[in-house]
């Protein structure tokens, strides 16, 4: 691990130590940004990609994990992701996050699937998203550039919702904001059309 360290509540965690798990907590949640010089430029798995311009998923899962690890950062989540298997390799040049791989990787995550549409969700569907947010924060699928055409696929960690809205962190740039602020398409489109699917990993 590099030489960091990150005060939590009075605590001081050093990512050269061990580092005995805490309760999950939400508040926890550390702000990641794939845009941040310190990582930007590494790449991921051994290929090419950089976790500046591809490592959304990767940046999300790091966030999940900082409710029990608080001193996992971006980079060294991915050097072990990297050293264990922790992407799925397409045509030697594209690193996909093997999400069913993490929890071997990582003591004290869950995984419990996955969920994706290609079309506007029903009420049933928005409403099963509300839950499983409300159990514990969902990565969740979404176009970031919703008025171009074609999917440009972008993952976001979501903490709470409204009736209408999502709360989320977005981590290209580590900000803490809204799904429809954020990638909603304006005029009549709805919450329904800006979520594409989710990735349920969870603390144990």
């Amino acid at each position: 691990m590099t030489d960091i360290t990150l005060i939590v509540d009075g605590v001081i965690y050093d990512c050269e130590k061990h580092v005995d798990p805490v309760e999950p907590e939400l508040s926890r949640i550390v702000a990641y940004a794939q845009q941040d010089p310190r990582w930007r430029n590494h790449g991921m798995g051994g290929v090419a990609q950089t976790i500046g311009s591809y490592g959304c998923a990767m940046v999300c899962a790091c966030m999940v994990y900082t409710q029990v690890y608080p001193a996992m950062r971006p980079d060294d989540f991915n050097r072990i992701l990297t050293q264990h298997g922790g992407y799925n390799i397409i045509d030697r040049s594209e690193a996909h996050l093997a999400w069913d791989r993490l929890p071997d990787i990582f003591e004290g995550l869950s995984w419990q699937g996955r969920r994706d549409w290609t079309r506007a969700l029903l009420d049933s569907e928005i409403a099963q998203v509300f839950a499983l947010i409300d159990e514990a924060p969902l990565v969740l699928w979404t176009d970031s550039k919703p008025n171009v055409g074609g999917l440009q696929s972008h993952f976001i960690l979501a903490t709470g919702h409204t009736d209408d809205d999502i709360e989320c962190v977005d981590p290209w740039e580590g900000v803490r904001s809204t799904l429809m602020e954020r990638y909603g398409r304006g005029g009549s489109d709805t919450l329904k059309r800006a979520i594409w699917g989710y990735r349920r990993l969870v603390i144990k």
